[in-house]
């Protein structure tokens, strides 16, 4: 790929319109947000008498089941509703509410989670800007019924880039923890991802879809290069006689 550069004269134009398809970026995203908000409220009307909706698209959606454990499915299938609302003025700033039905774990059926756009983050609509990056967790305070049904006091979210790494309990890592690198990612992705199309999740249209942002980016160095072992393996097979082809799926 060749590199070119601008005169001085222009590149300060192309900085300028630079700056502008940005603004315009920004305002697209504050409209597509607005826009969006009664359609999210009928589609949870429409969705709010199907049994345990947001428990099966959740299982579908690869970046929030994999920090499911298996003691969350119990509290998890109670779940009535889950809403994302978003800033006005700056959509990257989300609050994400999960209404549960009655059950022996929580004091109170709502969960609130709330994220907020940094005061140095990029501006919206900037090519710098990066959700997982520009905002801020809060932890969000749970009452338990008991220490015995506490999930995130049971199952607590390892410090990433420990060895024996465990994501806990999704309680943990997500409601409970403020760790920007993977709780943000589990944002970004209900924020961003899960939620915009959690009925296409729940069908099975998205189940597979693999071009996520965030959670791959945490993914761990090893993992890498465990793939990449793997990858020079099948090269390898490829090139070995076979006596008979193998079946795809």
């Amino acid at each position: 790929m060749n590199v070119y550069e601008f005169e001085p004269a222009t590149l300060s134009k192309v900085d300028a319109l630079k700056k502008e398809f940005e603004q315009v970026d920004g305002d697209i995203q504050r409209h597509a947000a607005k826009l969006q908000k009664p359609l999210y409220a009928k589609r949870a009307e429409t969705v709010k008498d199907v049994p345990q909706f947001w428990y099966k698209a959740m299982s579908n959606c690869p970046h929030l089941a994999a920090y499911v454990d298996d003691k969350d499915q119990d509290l998890l299938q109670k779940l009535v509703s889950i809403n994302v609302e978003q800033d006005e003025q700056d959509p990257r700033s989300a609050t994400v509410t999960f209404e549960f039905g009655d059950n022996e774990y929580l004091k109170s059926n709502t969960l609130v989670k709330k994220f907020t756009v940094k005061a140095d983050a990029a501006p919206l609509g900037s090519d710098e800007g990066e959700w997982v990056e520009d905002v801020t967790p809060h932890k969000t305070e749970i009452e338990w019924t008991s220490d015995e049904k506490n999930l995130a006091k049971q199952l607590p979210l390892s410090k990433p880039g420990e060895e024996d790494f465990q994501p806990g309990s999704f309680f943990s890592s997500f409601f409970d923890a403020i760790d920007e690198q993977v709780t943000n990612a589990l944002g970004d992705a209900m924020v961003n991802t899960f939620f915009p199309n959690a009925i296409s999740f729940y069908t099975g249209d998205l189940v597979g879809f693999e071009d996520f942002e965030g959670m791959d980016d945490y993914d761990s160095e090893d993992e890498d290069d465990e793939e990449d072992d793997e990858e020079i393996d099948l090269e390898e097979e490829e090139k070995r006689p076979t006596k008979k082809a193998k079946s795809k799926k």
